[in-house]
């Protein structure tokens, strides 16, 4: 089964370390930030990656190298979400099904196995696609979210709250049928695929559903976030009887290389407290 990591955006808001680094390949807890993404793939056999890339293509390729890739050159101009997807067609068309993934996100599962429920249920309910969500108090107001009603159905995708509907945080994390590719713009341009590819399928009669996660999501988009959920994730890391979210990044950071830190080199309290931790972690 092949996965795709999205891996082209400019990281605009974590400058100025996004100028020397694309932020899939930003260390957060001394591992780049896409690897998260592909550990939670592993459960589902998903090691055939697509790539794509547009901002410093070269990092991103070294960064997936040794690994089994592809890459869908995106150097002409970005695609946005759903642009990427439809560029990447030669490398998906032939897969029945396929996740795709932002390749900035910090997803901690509080348990094995939920990727492959959302696989599941995705073939079972005929799906065209299947987003993974998660509860957040900042839908509607911090964040858009994705509006379903009660048997999660997606409705609408809306930056603002939908009135009788239930609102979800979308954590980056995506189940298609190859059947979307009848649904992208005629021509390859930038588009969204939730408010654009999506709302389209959608009013054609396609299913689209929400699929609840139970996870640990953490912002680290700016950075001031970023250092936040570090000293969060340090401070969990150190409790005894690590268990749920705190139990999968324990085993996670126990069995990668970690990298000199960037974000948090900045700060010498919490750069010495992650190496502190990767001390005690790599004897």
């Amino acid at each position: 089964m092949k996965a795709m990591i999205l891996a082209a955006g400019e990281g605009t808001r974590l400058r100025p370390y996004t100028l020397s680094l694309p932020k899939p390949a930003i260390p957060f807890l001394g591992v780049p930030l896409a690897f998260y993404g592909i550990e939670l793939l592993k459960e589902v056999g998903a090691t055939d990656l697509v790539v794509n890339h547009h901002h410093l293509s070269g990092e991103i390729q070294k960064l997936f190298a040794g690994r089994s890739v592809e890459f869908s050159d995106e150097s002409a101009g970005l695609l946005g979400s759903g642009g990427g997807i439809h560029k990447a067609k030669p490398y998906l068309q032939n897969e029945t099904d396929f996740f795709v993934l932002n390749g900035d996100e910090v997803i901690l599962p509080e348990r094995q196995g939920q990727l492959r429920a959302a696989l599941e249920h995705h073939r079972s309910a005929g799906n065209l696609m299947t987003i993974c969500v998660k509860e957040h108090p900042d839908v509607g107001t911090k964040f858009g979210g994705v509006w379903t009603d009660a048997q999660n159905q997606v409705v609408k995708f809306s930056k603002t709250p939908v009135e009788g509907l239930k609102g979800w945080h979308y954590t980056g994390i995506l189940v298609f049928s190859n059947r979307i590719f009848s649904y992208f713009k005629n021509s390859l341009v930038e588009e969204n695929i939730l408010y654009e590819t999506a709302a389209l399928a959608m009013s054609k009669g396609e299913k689209v559903s929400a699929f609840p996660i139970d996870c640990q999501w953490f912002e680290t988009g700016n950075p001031a976030d970023f250092k936040a959920a570090t000293e969060e994730c340090l401070e969990a890391l150190q409790q005894p009887g690590r268990q749920g979210w705190v139990q999968w990044l324990s085993q996670f950071l126990s069995s990668q290389n970690p990298r000199e830190a960037l974000v948090e080199k900045e700060d010498l309290l919490l750069n010495k407290k992650l190496l502190s931790f990767w001390s005690k972690l790599k004897p």
